[in-house]
């Protein structure tokens, strides 16, 4: 099988959980993502993935702070409870907690960040999504395309997009504060400082 933990702790204790991703062949079902126990290697739950090509691979569970675990259903993305009443029970099917409806896609460049929020970027249509991990609420919609995670600092959001331009955005007013082009890469940001590195002109 290969794993690829997306949640583990050097010691794991009690009710701590990896999520692995299984590939064709190793089991029946095909492509599938299992929940497994840390402290044991028990497997919790698996749940079946939509297939995928060699040239795109299936997008890679995500666990939150809050125990659940995000990945996809058809093309929907769901969140699925890591420690569900009907775990014990072989076959029963996992209700979602909630489900984003042809969200799927979205996925792949997925973020968790500022510990309850899901940053979901739609590349290509100069737009993202911030949503709150827990109940699937789409909180805000921000016209920024971007590959890398933003950094929150309060409610300000801090995100580079693709064509170098850094913003700030105030999630609290739901506005611009201010925008700055030729950013390299965001690296922190703390108390009233953002942290870039800029791109040094040739």
């Amino acid at each position: 099988m290969s794993a690829h933990p997306t949640h583990t702790n050097p010691t794991p204790g009690p009710g701590q959980q990896a999520v692995a991703a299984g590939m064709p062949g190793t089991r029946p079902e095909g492509l599938w993502a299992a929940v497994h126990d840390l402290a044991t290697g028990a497997e919790l739950w698996r749940h079946a993935i939509p297939p995928a090509t060699a040239e795109d691979s299936p997008a890679r569970p995500l666990l939150t702070a809050d125990d659940l675990v995000l990945l996809t259903d058809a093309g929907d993305l769901v969140a699925l409870p890591a420690h569900p009443a009907k775990a014990h029970i072989a076959g029963a099917e996992i209700e979602p907690v909630w489900r984003l409806t042809g969200q799927a896609p979205a996925l792949r460049d997925a973020r968790l960040i500022g510990g309850r929020l899901l940053w979901l970027p739609d590349l290509g249509h100069d737009q993202s999504q911030l949503v709150d991990s827990l109940t699937g609420v789409v909180l805000a919609f921000l016209p920024i395309d971007s590959s890398q995670a933003p950094v929150l600092l309060g409610s300000d959001l801090f995100a580079r997009q693709d064509d170098g331009t850094l913003s700030c955005w105030d999630l609290g007013l739901g506005r611009l504060r201010w925008k700055v082009p030729g950013i390299a890469r965001l690296a922190a940001a703390q108390a009233a400082t953002a942290a870039a590195t800029m791109i040094a002109p040739w």
